[in-house]
């Protein structure tokens, strides 16, 4: 029990680290993403052209995919620790 409260509170601080960095580039999130690593987030983060181009710089957009990937990851755990 320890293990996934511990899980969940890594995945809320990128959460809120990611949308520090969003609101650091002007991108209100309830204006633009509405939940960061939920469904918005990720479809907007995951568009091939880069709906966030030029509003992010690109080691920014960098960093956010893979702060994505591992909140995704996180989730897994949280509902199955014993998931790869």
């Amino acid at each position: 029990m320890r293990y996934r409260k511990s899980l969940i509170q890594v995945r809320a601080a990128k959460a809120n680290r990611m949308r520090k960095v969003l609101e650091g580039s002007n991108i209100k999130r309830a204006r633009v993403i509405s939940d960061v690593p939920g469904l918005s987030g990720r479809r907007i983060l995951a568009a091939p052209a880069g709906t966030l181009q030029g509003l992010v710089k690109p080691h920014h957009l960098l960093w956010l995919t893979l702060q994505l990937k591992h909140i995704v990851f996180l989730g897994r755990q949280i509902v199955n620790p014993w998931a790869h």
